[in-house]
């Protein structure tokens, strides 16, 4: 829909209204098979490619030994995820943008009418802004001011990414930057915020990886130091759930700070436990460079991946994963949605609130 200029309020707010309906009918969709035990994806995460301009501490995805699809084979899954009922399809890396042919994967997934979202470190966005012309929503990353960023994802990680987001910003563009909390000094997480306030942007706080080592299999790494102190942690979570009552800009839900402040052991990320419930692969996909499905990046390395150049994920995914709980960022989330949708809606449209 094309929105005049001189439009008013209403009519400028119609097509965000427009794809939050049409959100609501896929998410109920997805929603009522899970509950009766069927897979019917909402969201799917696709790997573009695991090159990367950055190494940070926390991702193995420079290490990952797969190759990258064609533009003809990109459009083929892209076409069988369109006909899974796929609706929000985010794209990532490794870095999104070292691919010369991003631009025309964007075609292509909005030929298929996805919602599109991009993770990307935006360090090379001024070569390429008009890669983001048709995205509709911006992941990115910040630790905290400079040097404390730098220590995590490698020298000059950070140059440039702020005036990226405010350019992308200026172009009404909603970004959100994942923030990955060790136990820094807060006076970070505060320039964070101050950051996020005066920019106009929001801010996902995650916690550190469980994978200790450098892995061709595994995705991430990053784990917390054997000596860190749990209480400690969760202290430094605590602290940060009495900030998000004061800032719009930490968009974290109150179940997702509740979830994290109650769990055991920060040492592990997930686990097999009785009477729980996990959305990844009824409502969530991850799928590698390669083209293979997976229900999310945590298991990638110990269940059988799904060719989805030539298989249905419907018809093929069986529920054997390791886990059933686990603390990871955006599947706690995702997890907490399908568990109490009602209540997690209200949460999330207060935090992400309007781009």
């Amino acid at each position: 829909m094309v929105v005049a200029l001189g439009a008013s309020p209403a009519t400028r707010r119609m097509p965000n209204l427009i794809q939050n309906a049409k959100a609501g009918v896929y998410f109920a969709r997805s929603l009522y098979n899970y509950k009766r035990g069927r897979a019917k994806p909402l969201s799917a995460v696709f790997v573009v490619c695991n090159r990367c301009n950055l190494r940070c501490k926390y991702c193995n995805s420079p290490f990952l030994k797969e190759r990258e699809l064609s533009l003809s084979e990109i459009d083929t899954l892209f076409t069988n995820l369109q006909h899974t009922g796929i609706f929000r399809l985010g794209l990532t890396g490794g870095e999104p943008l070292v691919r010369e042919d991003i631009q025309e994967i964007v075609k292509l997934a909005i030929q298929k009418k996805f919602y599109l979202s991009m993770n990307s470190n935006l360090l090379l966005y001024h070569e390429r802004p008009h890669v983001f012309d048709e995205v509709k929503f911006i992941f990115t990353s910040l630790d905290g001011p400079p040097q404390v960023h730098e220590k995590n994802r490698g020298k000059a990680s950070q140059e440039g990414v702020v005036d990226a987001i405010i350019d992308l910003r200026r172009r009404k563009k909603p970004v959100v930057a994942i923030c990955v909390v060790d136990q820094q000094d807060f006076t970070d997480i505060e320039y964070l915020i101050d950051l996020a306030e005066r920019h106009d942007f929001k801010l996902h706080f995650q916690l550190r990886g469980s994978m200790p080592e450098v892995s061709t299999k595994k995705v991430l790494r990053g784990q917390l130091a054997p000596q860190t102190d749990n209480d400690a942690y969760r202290d430094v979570w605590r602290k940060l759930y009495m900030l998000k009552k004061r800032t719009k800009s930490i968009v974290n839900s109150k179940n997702y700070f509740e979830k994290i402040l109650h769990w055991s052991d920060y040492h592990q990320f997930a686990q097999k436990t009785q009477n729980k419930s996990c959305a990844a692969g009824y409502g969530y996909i991850y799928i590698a460079s390669n083209g293979l499905g997976y229900p999310c990046c945590l298991i990638k390395d110990t269940t059988q991946g799904i060719d989805l150049l030539t298989q249905n994920w419907i018809e093929k995914f069986h529920d054997k994963k390791p886990c059933n709980d686990c603390i990871s960022g955006p599947y706690l989330e995702f997890n907490l949605l399908y568990k109490n949708p009602l209540a997690s809606i209200v949460d999330l449209m207060a935090g992400y609130g309007r781009g």
